[in-house]
């Protein structure tokens, strides 16, 4: 039984797993890269912060932009604008346009798990419940800036 249950959803685990291996990956390029252009340290931490922000947002607009254009062209939309953030920041080393960029990975990253967790509901539809849609986003959000502050905290104390 367990078999038969790891067996249908590795895709799902295997897909959060790449995709949080890459949300760390570039958490950190960003502020080390930030580092080496020479960024005040305050405002590393304003774009690193900036991901949870944009983490905020998607969870206040991810039933209304479901509802308008349905799941399927919103996940590639947002997979499209996640990928083209990473590589605006190669293009311009300014702290404006990695702050904006930022906030847009955070609220891409954000859908997109939200998607992950809702893949049975991609594919159908029409079963979808939209009343339970924002609070499932928003407690993502919520549970990684909790996760973010307490790193911070425990940061700080050393």
């Amino acid at each position: 039984m367990m078999i038969d249950i790891l067996r249908s959803t590795w895709p799902l685990f295997l897909g959060i797993a790449l995709l949080m291996l890459g949300n760390g990956l570039q958490g950190t390029l960003v502020s080390w890269r930030a580092n080496n252009e020479g960024f005040e340290p305050s405002t590393i931490g304003w774009i690193m912060t900036a991901y949870y922000f944009g983490f905020l947002i998607g969870s206040l607009y991810t039933t209304r932009l479901i509802q308008q254009v349905g799941h399927t062209r919103v996940f590639a939309v947002l997979a499209s604008l996640a990928s083209t953030a990473v590589l605006v920041k190669i293009l311009f080393i300014s702290p404006d346009v990695w702050l904006v960029m930022r906030l847009i990975s955070g609220f891409c990253t954000l859908l997109l798990i939200y998607f992950i967790f809702q893949n049975e509901a991609v594919l159908m539809e029409d079963q979808v419940d939209y009343q339970l849609a924002p609070s499932k986003p928003t407690i993502i959000a919520m549970e990684a800036i909790a996760e973010e502050a307490e790193e911070t905290m425990l940061t700080d104390d050393e």
